[in-house]
């Protein structure tokens, strides 16, 4: 870091500095495929468990719970009623 200041202090170019050229070697790509491999692999991780913990969550609840209740369904249901005074024809 010192020896940065110093190449710009004195100015040299900040391209040969000391700093630049240790960056560079220590990122290179090979280092840069892992970050995005990395990356990738924690945002499909984070998603494989919201998807994971968001179906135990439905398990109980919602429209499954209520749709495969024969019983439930049955009550909801109030069937219409027909007038038997006028009729069509």
């Amino acid at each position: 870091m010192f020896q940065y200041i110093a190449d710009v202090v004195e100015g040299r170019s900040a391209t040969t500095s000391a700093l630049q050229r240790n960056l560079s070697k220590t990122f290179n790509k090979k280092t840069e495929v892992h970050v995005k491999k990395f990356a990738l692999f924690s945002i499909a991780l984070f998603i494989f468990a919201y998807g994971v913990t968001s179906a135990v969550a439905e398990k109980d609840s919602g429209c499954v719970r209520c749709h495969t209740n024969e019983a439930l369904m049955k009550s909801l249901f109030i069937p219409p009623t027909i007038d038997g005074g006028e009729g069509e024809g």
